[in-house]
């Protein structure tokens, strides 16, 4: 009896190691098969053209250099700034008060808010029992809080403050539809007596900061200011550049009030491959965008200058466009942008070289070539030819064509270009 369990044992382990390799077969033999089926037949893969924007750039560090021109020996801390960062301003004209000490800078500081109240006032008055214009002041309410909401949204803080105190000055005129004139005057008129008093406490005990030069006022102040100068640009080389950067300026002015940008322009010098430095020329167009903002502007290529190895370049540029944060930057990394291009993508692997040869009446036979890629127009493949703009890694940026004569038989969006499939030609069938 034990040998008979032992041989039933026995015969159901072999049964279901020869069901395990039945098994493990069968499923070889289909995946030969598909994949054999998979040859033979003619499958076509398709991606849809869309459009696409896409920059010519690098990203490069470099350093602002500008003529400009301390405003030194201001050691008070009583000082109050009349000029905002990045503010044009005028040789001889204010840029801050220095008072005796600090009961004059605090009645100086109560004179503007009453100043302000004053002005308040003053645009109430206007309006005292005037209902003609409320529905003009509505829109202009309107507009002015939507503008309001969107410098807050972008972070434009010296915007958004002119904008609000328009906006607490317009909200004060279309209340005062309602107020007694009389009041407002009587009101008024306390304001400014004691605005007189005030300001007869602070006579004699201020000192005026005057600008040295016409320029943009900056209150930054890094050391650099006598040593990346225009004089310096002239010869600047890249080695030269390269030691500048790496070496930071040790004596920084603890009691400067701030500095004068002097001219029009701006100059940034970046070291860069030699490679990239080819891309452009000089007089070139060029956008640069700083890392640190986000700010983008416009600007020349001044000059470019080969390092003494051959194989990286000085790149200068040139902008006149200022900003309280350009003024203020010295080392920057920028995206320095060659060209931008918008088209339609078109994958590097759905490419065809077609050429055709035509016969002419007199015989001779011309051989075209064209360029372009397949697309699956319903049941039917359609050769379609392309213009590159740009070229990247994995795709092309081809032209819209949108206008031209050939436009009917142009590449549009959303239309399927066949990236895979065997032996295919124009108008054949594909399904």
């Amino acid at each position: 009896m034990e040998k008979e369990k032992k041989r039933i044992k026995l015969y159901r382990r072999r049964r279901n190691s020869n069901t395990v390799v039945v098994l493990v077969g069968a499923v070889a033999l289909l995946y030969i098969v598909a994949q054999t089926v998979y040859a033979f037949s003619n499958h076509y893969v398709t991606v849809a053209a869309t459009r696409v924007t896409v920059e010519d750039s690098i990203e490069c560090s470099g350093i602002f250099i500008r003529d400009e021109e301390l405003i030194e020996n201001v050691t008070s801390p009583t000082v109050k700034h009349l000029a905002s960062n990045g503010e044009r301003v005028k040789k001889q004209s204010q840029l801050a008060v220095v008072y005796a000490g600090e009961a004059a800078l605090e009645t100086s500081r109560e004179l503007e808010r009453l100043e302000a109240e004053v002005t308040l006032l003053r645009a109430a008055l206007r309006s005292a029992g005037d209902y003609s214009d409320t529905a003009r002041l509505d829109q202009q309410l309107t507009a002015a809080m939507r503008t309001l909401s969107s410098q807050v949204k972008d972070g434009i803080v010296t915007d958004a403050k002119d904008t609000a105190e328009g906006l607490r000055e317009q909200s004060l005129r279309r209340a005062a539809g309602s107020l007694e004139t009389e009041t407002l005057r009587e009101e008024l008129e306390a304001l400014e007596r004691q605005m007189s008093a005030l300001s007869n406490q602070v006579s004699g005990q201020t000192r005026s900061i005057l600008s040295p030069a016409t320029g943009y006022f900056s209150e930054t102040v890094d050391g650099y200011e006598g040593i990346l100068t225009e004089e310096l640009l002239e010869t600047l080389s890249y080695e030269q550049l390269v030691g500048l950067m790496e070496d930071k300026p040790r004596n920084v002015p603890e009691n400067a009030l701030g500095k004068i940008v002097r001219g029009f322009s701006w100059y940034f010098a970046a070291p860069i491959d030699l490679s990239d430095a080819r891309r452009t020329r000089v007089g070139a167009k060029v956008t640069v965008r700083f890392s640190q903002t986000g700010e983008t502007v416009t600007a020349s290529v001044h000059d470019i200058r080969r390092s003494d190895d051959e194989e990286h370049a000085l790149v200068i540029l040139t902008g006149d466009r200022f900003t309280s944060s350009i003024v203020s930057m010295r080392e920057q990394e920028i995206d320095l942008i060659f060209g931008s291009y918008t088209g339609l993508k078109v994958p590097k692997e759905a490419v065809r070289v077609e050429t055709e040869t035509r016969t002419d009446k007199d015989g001779v036979e011309t051989t075209i070539t064209r360029i372009g890629v397949y697309i699956m127009s319903g049941s039917f493949a359609r050769f379609k030819e392309i213009t590159q703009i740009y070229e990247a890694d994995s795709y092309y940026v081809v032209k819209q064509e949108l206008n031209s004569a050939s436009a009917s038989n142009a590449l549009v969006m959303q239309d399927l270009i066949i990236i895979q499939g065997k032996e295919i030609e124009d108008r054949k069938v594909l399904k």
